[in-house]
C-alpha cells in the first residue's frame, strides 16, 4: 500500500497507481506577474487517483512549469494537475489570479475575507473574496514523472 508523505502545515501527498487515467492537454507554463500558458502538443496521462473516475474530457488540464514557482515543493520540469473551477474550498491549494499576478496559494475563508497562506512561509495575504479570481484547484502534481495527489486540511495550520 502507498503511504501518505506529510509536507507540514496540513498538506500531504500520497504516490499515485500510474495504470488508470485519461490523457490531458499540457500547458507550458510560467507563474507570477509575467505569466504565460502556452499549449503544448502533447498531452499526458493524470492518474484516476487524482481525477476520479468520473472525471471531465475538458475538466482538468496540466502545468508543465518552465520555471520553478512560489510552491515549495514543485520545481522546473514538474507537472501540475489542475482541475478547472471557479470555487475553493478550505484548505485546498488553488491557481488565482489577483491584480495581473498569477499565483498558487492555499485558500482559508475567515469571515468575510480570505487568507490566502503561502506555501514558502511567506506572510499570509488577507483579502476580500472579490479581489480574486480562482482559475482551478491543483489536485495533484508530478515530481520527475511520478504523480501524487494532495491531500489538505481544511483548518488554518498555525505557523
Amino acid at each position: 500500500m502507498l503511504e501518505d508523505i506529510d509536507l507540514g502545515n496540513s498538506i500531504s501527498i500520497k504516490p499515485c497507481r500510474l495504470d488508470l487515467g485519461l490523457e490531458y492537454p499540457i500547458y507550458k507554463t510560467k507563474l507570477a506577474a509575467k505569466h504565460s500558458f502556452e499549449l503544448d502538443e502533447g498531452k499526458i496521462k493524470i492518474p484516476a487517483d487524482i481525477t476520479g473516475f468520473n472525471a471531465k474530457a475538458n475538466g482538468w488540464i496540466v502545468l508543465e512549469l518552465l520555471e520553478a514557482p512560489d510552491f515549495l515543493i514543485a520545481a522546473k520540469g514538474d507537472y501540475l494537475a489542475v482541475r478547472r473551477t471557479n470555487k475553493a474550498y478550505n484548505g485546498q491549494i488553488a491557481l488565482i489570479r489577483h491584480n495581473d499576478h498569477i499565483l498558487i496559494k492555499q485558500i482559508f475563508i475567515i469571515g468575510q475575507g480570505v487568507a490566502l497562506r503561502a506555501l514558502d512561509f511567506k506572510p499570509d495575504l488577507l483579502i476580500l473574496p472579490s479581489a480574486l479570481e480562482i482559475r482551478g484547484i491543483i489536485e495533484g502534481l508530478a515530481i520527475e514523472k511520478s504523480w501524487y495527489k494532495i491531500i489538505t486540511n481544511e483548518k488554518l495550520p498555525e505557523r
